[in-house]
Order: structure tokens, then sequence, then C-alpha cells
């Protein structure tokens, strides 16, 4: 049976640790050889375009097989009001095909954005960090700084303690980067 799971729905109650958590279990399964090795593809079209990622994890109690459709179109396009970024992920068992869920890609693509920079701060900075810097806009670069910050050991997230993701990504804190 389909599961059907909106874009906040989807991140409501998680935090940045759990995320990490899940993004390192993720990356000791595909380092073991149980990834199953996806593609992307970006097709363009007038004011925006689209991008599919797939790829997908044997895990030993269910493999899975996640695709990711979003489309992402300028502000002129009449989307004021909207995220730029609107999309699905469907997630199939790796097994027999059947879908298992259709989730709203925002608030995941937000939660894994700052789970993979917490994880690559966590595991390859060395030496005390003084200063990071991060190139983007908007949510993305706001989950990406939120996300090293929370991945270096020496820093604590904004307010400290655990926050829900789902309040970071916004920009409704300040999210800076420096340190000491």
């Amino acid at each position: 049976m389909l599961t059907e799971i909106d874009a906040e729905e989807a991140v409501r109650g998680l935090d940045i640790e759990s995320v990490v958590k899940t993004v390192e279990r993720g990356f000791r399964i595909a380092g073991n050889g149980a990834a199953f090795i996806g593609g992307r593809l970006h097709i363009p079209v007038p004011s925006g375009g689209f991008h599919i990622v797939a790829g997908g994890l044997a895990y030993p109690d269910r493999p899975i097989i996640v695709t990711k459709v979003n489309g992402r179109f300028d502000a002129a396009n009449g989307t004021e009001g909207r995220a730029r970024m609107q999309g699905v992920i469907l997630v199939s068992s790796a097994t027999d095909g059947l879908p298992i869920a259709l989730v709203g890609s925002a608030g995941i693509t937000a939660l894994r954005t700052s789970g993979v920079a917490a994880v690559a701060a966590k595991h390859l900075a060395v030496g005390p960090i003084e200063t990071a810097l991060v190139v983007g806009t908007g949510a993305v670069a706001r989950s990406s700084a939120f996300g090293a910050r929370r991945g270096l050991s020496a820093l604590e997230a904004p307010g400290g303690g655990s926050q829900p993701i789902a309040r970071q990504r916004h920009g409704r804190r300040n999210l800076s980067c420096r340190t000491g």
C-alpha cells in the first residue's frame, strides 16, 4: 500500500542529530557495496527546469530504490508565495518494485542537505575550525550552514541543544558559521 506524506509532515519532529545518524548509516551501507547506483537527469524548460535523481540502498531488512523529481522555477514565473522548488520523492521496494511512499520533497531535500553537510564537517574537518564558508543562496545555503555547524563538535545549535530542522531551514535564525 502506498503512503502519501506531504513535505511538512515528512520533517515534523525530526532533528539534525537523527538526520546525521541516518546519513551516516546510508554512507556506511553504500561504503560496504550495498548501494544501487543510480543517476541524475536535468531537463531544462522555459523559466526553470526539472531534475530527476535515483538510487537506492540494500538495507538488509528492506532494500529500496528512491527516485526524486523536482521542478525549480524562477520567481518571475508566477511562483510568488510558493517555494521555487517543488517535487516528490517516490520510495519503492527494490525487491518487487511496489511503491512504498510518495513524499513531498522540499523538507526532505533541506534535511538531506543539512545532514550531508554535518557528516562532511564531522568526518572531514581537521584541527580547530574558526571559519567556515558556505557558497549558495536561500534555504539550501542556510541548511548547509546549519548542518556544517552541527557537524563541528565545538559548535552548538542556535539557541543550544537539539532544534527541529524544519524551523532552521527557513532562515528564522542566524546560522553564522563563525566560532570563537
